[in-house]
C-alpha cells in the first residue's frame, strides 16, 4: 500500500481508536457503577439452593418504605437505660422491640451455628475413636475401614440397580445405558458404606460412654392446628412446613412414611401450610387440603395433591372424590374462601420461627431444612429417644 493511501485512511483510523475507547470506557463505567452478579455466582446460588433439597422463598425487590421493619418507639421515661438500644427526640427503641421483629432470622442463625458446632464435634469424636481403635488393634486406619466397613458390605445385587435405573427418569436420559448403570452401582455401594461406617461408629460410640453434652437450638413451634396423624402422647413430634407445588416437599413425603414404620407409635407429624409465592397454584391446594379435612380426609387428599401436577378447580374436584369426601360440600369450601385465612396464619407462623424454604421440619423443636436423607432424620430421633429415657422420672 502506497503512502498516499496510508494518508487518505490515517483519519480513519484514528477516529476508529477514539470510538473503540469510548466503547471501552463506558463498560467499564457501567460495571463500576451497576454492578452485576457473575454468571458463575449466579450458577453456584442457584446449585446450592437444588443440593440443600430445599425451595427457597425469593425475596422480591421493595420499594423504600417496606425496607425496614415497624418498630413504635417508647416514652424516654418508660424504659431502663438498659434496655434502650436507641434514643432520638421523642422516644426509643427497646431491646425487646428489636428482638420481636428479627426473632425468626436470630432463630434461623443460631440453628446453623449449631449445626455447624455439631458437625465438627461429631467429626472430632468419630476420628478420635476410629485411631484409637486402630492403634488398640495394631492397624492402620484404612486396615480399620476394611475390615469393619468394606469387607461388611456386600456388593450390590443387578437387580437392585436395574430397578434403581428404571425409576431414575430423565436423569439419565442421555447418558449410555452401561454408564448410567455403573454411575447408580457406584451410588449404591456408596450408600452402603456409609451406612456401615455409621453403624460402627456408633458402636465405637456406645462402647465408649459418650455423652453429647452440647444442647440443640429448639424452637417452641405451635402445632397451630395443623392435621396430624400418630399417637398424641408420642416422644417424637415433627412438625412440617410444606407447599403441595415443591417438589421437594413431595420427595419428603416417602422419608416420612419410612420414618413411621421404622419408629412405630413414637412419632406424631403435624402438617403446616407455607405456600411459596413462586408456586402460584399452592394457596388454592392449601385451601383445597383443608376443605378435605373438614370432613376428616386431610390425608388422603394430601398425597393425591403432592401426586398431582395440576390443580384445576376440576383437578381438585377429582381428587375430593378420590380422596372419598363429597364433591358438592368441599366445592362449596373451597369456592367460599373459608380456609384462606388458616394458610395464611400458618405462614406468617412460620415466618416467626424462621422458616424461609419448604420443606422446613422441627424434630421436638429441632430444626431439619429441605428434603434430608432419612439416616439424618434418625440421627436426631435416636438423640432425642435416649434423652428422654435417660430423663429423670417424675415419682408417682
Amino acid at each position: 500500500m502506497d503512502g498516499a493511501m496510508l494518508k487518505r485512511l490515517e483519519p480513519l483510523s484514528n477516529l476508529a481508536i477514539l470510538f473503540t475507547c469510548v466503547l471501552v470506557c463506558g463498560f467499564v463505567l457501567r460495571d463500576r457503577w451497576f454492578p452485576r452478579a457473575s454468571p458463575v455466582a449466579t450458577l453456584a446460588a442457584a446449585s446450592n439452593s437444588s443440593a440443600q433439597g430445599r425451595t427457597p422463598t425469593p425475596t422480591p425487590p421493595q420499594p423504600l418504605e417496606d425496607l425496614g421493619p415497624s418498630v413504635t418507639m417508647v416514652p424516654l421515661d418508660s424504659a431502663q437505660t438498659s434496655e434502650r438500644v436507641a434514643t432520638m427526640e421523642g422516644g426509643a427503641i427497646l431491646s425487646e422491640q428489636l428482638e420481636a421483629v428479627v426473632r425468626g432470622r436470630l432463630l434461623s442463625a443460631r440453628a446453623q451455628e449449631y449445626n455447624i458446632k455439631r458437625v465438627a464435634l461429631d467429626q472430632a469424636i468419630d476420628k478420635i475413636l476410629l485411631e484409637r481403635e486402630a492403634e488398640k488393634r495394631r492397624l492402620s486406619i484404612e486396615d480399620l475401614a476394611r475390615v469393619e466397613i468394606s469387607s461388611k458390605v456386600d456388593a450390590v445385587p443387578t437387580s437392585e440397580i436395574d430397578a434403581a435405573y428404571r425409576t431414575a427418569g430423565p436423569r439419565f436420559a442421555n447418558v449410555p445405558v452401561e454408564q448410567a448403570r455403573q454411575i447408580i452401582g457406584n451410588e449404591l455401594t456408596q450408600s452402603r458404606l456409609t451406612a456401615r461406617r455409621k453403624v460402627f461408629v456408633r458402636e465405637l460410640r456406645d462402647r465408649a460412654g459418650l455423652r453429647v453434652l452440647m444442647e440443640p437450638v429448639r424452637v417452641d413451634v405451635d402445632p397451630g392446628g395443623g392435621a396430624s396423624r400418630g399417637p398424641a402422647g408420642a416422644p417424637i413430634t415433627i412438625i412440617e412446613f410444606s407447599d403441595f407445588q415443591c417438589p421437594f416437599c413431595a420427595r419428603s413425603q416417602a422419608t416420612l412414611r419410612q420414618l413411621e414404620e421404622k419408629y412405630p407409635n413414637k412419632i406424631r407429624i403435624v402438617f403446616r401450610h407455607f405456600p411459596l409465592p413462586i408456586h402460584k397454584d399452592a394457596p388454592v391446594a392449601a385451601e383445597a387440603a383443608d376443605c378435605a379435612a373438614d370432613q376428616g380426609r386431610f390425608w388422603q387428599m394430601h398425597d393425591l395433591l403432592f401426586a398431582s401436577k395440576s390443580f384445576t378447580t376440576s383437578d381438585l374436584s377429582r381428587m375430593a372424590k378420590e380422596a372419598g369426601a363429597n364433591v358438592e360440600t368441599f366445592t362449596s369450601c373451597l369456592t367460599s374462601g373459608k380456609h384462606a385465612t388458616d394458610w395464611r396464619r400458618h405462614q406468617k407462623d412460620g415466618e416467626r420461627y424462621g422458616v424461609g424454604s419448604t420443606p422446613t421440619f422441627f424434630v421436638n423443636g429441632r430444626s431439619l431444612v429441605g428434603a434430608q436423607p432419612i439416616e439424618t432424620f434418625m440421627d436426631v430421633i435416636d438423640e432425642e429417644l435416649a434423652r428422654a429415657d435417660n430423663a429423670p422420672r417424675k415419682k408417682a
